[in-house]
Parts: structure tokens; C-alpha cells; sequence
């Protein structure tokens, strides 16, 4: 038996499922008729519609939207500060990021120095 490949929607027509299924001129059933839906779909779209609609006004969204922005900046801030760290010489740092067994990379550090 051949898996089943999951069907994947565009936002365009989940936008017009959703919409139909919104307005309520048409019974689920029939919307998942005419659309080759789940019912049970359309009721998790139309679910997800009316939780949203009330941010799509809110006047807190913008603000919440910069405050996510701000924190992701700061995290890659962070990353790149930890990348700088591991990459000035740290013994561990190094080790870590090219994947070298302690005992390689003490043959490494002697070959560097001259002693052996």
C-alpha cells in the first residue's frame, strides 16, 4: 500500500474555504462538498479565522510585532557574540566547532608550537 501524501492548501484557497465556512450561508457539509475538504478542515480554518480576527484590530499589534523584532535581534546579537568567542582561541571553542578529538588537537597545538 502506497503512503498517503498529505494535500497541502495555498493560502489563497484556504482564504476562500475559510470565508464561505465564515459567512455562513452554507452548511460545513456542503462547503466540504464543494471545496473536496474535510469537514473537519474547514472547522479547524474557520476556528483559527475567529481567534485571529480580533488581533487584526487590535491596536496592540504593531507593538507587539516590534517587541518580537527587538528580542530577535538581541538573540542574534547573542549568537554572534558566542560565534566571535568560541572563534578567538578557545581551546574548547575550537574543538567544538570543527569536531577535533582532544587528542588531535593537542597534536595540532604542538605541531603549531614547534614541539614536535
Amino acid at each position: 500500500m502506497l503512503p498517503s501524501m498529505r494535500k497541502t492548501y495555498d493560502a489563497a484557497f484556504k482564504a476562500r474555504v475559510t470565508f464561505e465556512a465564515a459567512k455562513g450561508e452554507k452548511t460545513i457539509a456542503h462547503i466540504a462538498n464543494e471545496f473536496s475538504v474535510h469537514p473537519n478542515q474547514i472547522r479547524l480554518w474557520r476556528n483559527h479565522l475567529m481567534e485571529q480576527l480580533p488581533e487584526l484590530y487590535s491596536s496592540r499589534r504593531p507593538q507587539q510585532e516590534k517587541a518580537r523584532e527587538e528580542q530577535e535581534a538581541e538573540l542574534y546579537r547573542q549568537i554572534d557574540q558566542l560565534k566571535m568567542e568560541l572563534l578567538s582561541g578557545s581551546i574548547n571553542g575550537a574543538q567544538v566547532l570543527f569536531g577535533i578529538s582532544d587528542k588531535a588537537w593537542l597534536s595540532i597545538r604542538s605541531t603549531k608550537s614547534g614541539q614536535g
